[in-house]
Parts: structure tokens; sequence; C-alpha cells
């Protein structure tokens, strides 16, 4: 299941999170942000899971669809880099 499910995502993130930065920052840039997210997020979620647990099924995909509703939302706003030099200006 995962091979249709979590491995597609990591070939496109990896491209998106380099060209957020400039080139003098690139590497700094997407590992801080990419570890950061995952010890937040990942780390969290249990927790508000469990927590949200009490109040049924229906609480727990709530929580989920508003966490993928922020995710749509932050690369919907994110730059297009697309026709910037490569070069640092």
């Amino acid at each position: 299941m995962r091979v249709f499910a979590q491995s597609p995502m990591y070939g496109p993130q990896a491209a998106f999170l380099v060209e957020l930065f400039d080139a003098r920052v690139r590497y700094s840039g997407a590992s801080l942000g990419s570890q950061l997210s995952s010890v937040i997020a990942g780390g969290l979620s249990p927790f508000i899971a469990t927590a949200l647990l009490p109040y049924g099924r229906g609480a727990l995909a709530t929580y989920i669809i508003a966490m993928a509703a922020v995710t749509i939302l932050a690369v919907s706003l994110a730059s297009e880099t697309g026709r910037r030099p490569i070069t640092d200006s």
C-alpha cells in the first residue's frame, strides 16, 4: 500500500522544497524545513489523534481534512520558480 500512497510523494517533494530557496541557502533551507515539519507535524499527530479519539472518528477525520487543507493552501501560495534564473541575484 505504501507504494501507492507515500512513496510517489517523495520525488516531487524534494524538487518542490529545493525550488523554494535561492541557491545560496538552498541546502540549509530545504533541510531545515523538511526536518522541522516532520518533527512538529509527525511528532504531534499521534498525540492529537489520541486526544480526538474519545470524540469519535468524525473528529479524527476532520483533523486530517484540516491538515490536508493547510497543505493545499501552503502549496498553492508557494511562489513559482520556473522562470527565475538559477544564479543568485
